[in-house]
């Protein structure tokens, strides 16, 4: 696992990003951030939480985004080292990453490990962006990570997720937003884990990387969290 600041001024407030699988900074480097420090978090190959937890209990504030399978690594961080937040916020992406019914149908995320090429990593973008003005902006900024580190990754994510118990349900999250249009977590299997999970959801009318629709960090909060960062 890999932290980098994006922003870091010692302000009281602190956005920590938990990204999605195979992603970097790049592609989210059209955010400003006015009013919070932003940590970055990528790279999953292992659960080492390193210094997150003690930088988060040096602010003030603190809001926790998580998206797409970093939905998955905050649940687990929460767990094992457990931090104050003010908000936990998750987006496009759900607590059982590896499920049929809550996440990624097991059999797709296997196939797509199984497979995994530089055409199938390009049929992900295409997909995880939906339209061609966001693929092409992606694209512009898209990430700077090897073949083998991915599928290094994708094979971590598969064996720590494909089988986690549903009666470990402990929800460690504020709220949540669903893209209606997210073709890599279904919106219904979110749907169906934030109802069984008792977590506020909300719905928004784009795709798994729905970044573009915001100019800062503070954005994105304020699409679920109701409050500034």
């Amino acid at each position: 696992m890999r932290t980098q600041w994006l922003n870091h001024k010692s302000s009281d407030r602190l956005l920590v990003f938990f990204s999605g699988w195979g992603i970097d900074c790049r592609p989210f480097s059209h955010l400003a951030a006015h009013k919070c420090d932003v940590l970055f978090v990528d790279r999953y190959i292992d659960l080492d939480f390193g210094e997150i937890p003690s930088i988060i209990s040096q602010y003030k504030h603190t809001v926790m985004v998580g998206w797409s399978m970093g939905v998955w690594i905050i649940s687990r961080m929460m767990k094992e080292r457990p931090v104050k937040a003010d908000l936990i916020l998750a987006i496009n992406g759900t607590e059982f990453p590896v499920n049929s019914e809550y996440g990624i149908d097991p059999q797709w995320f296997k196939a797509t490990m199984d497979q995994f090429d530089q055409q199938v990593l390009d049929k992900f973008y295409r997909r995880m962006c939906r339209d061609r003005n966001s693929l092409n902006t992606f694209l512009l900024n898209r990430p700077q990570r090897t073949l083998d580190s991915l599928k290094e990754e994708l094979l971590f994510l598969y064996n720590e997720c494909n089988n986690i118990l549903l009666t470990s349900k402990k929800n460690v999250f504020s709220s949540a937003l669903i893209s209606k249009k997210d073709m890599i977590f279904q919106s219904e299997n979110q749907t169906r884990a934030w109802m069984s999970a008792g977590v506020k959801a909300v719905e928004k009318n784009s795709s798994h990387f729905c970044f573009y629709e915001a100019d800062c960090w503070e954005d994105v909060v304020a699409w679920i969290g109701n409050e500034d960062a």
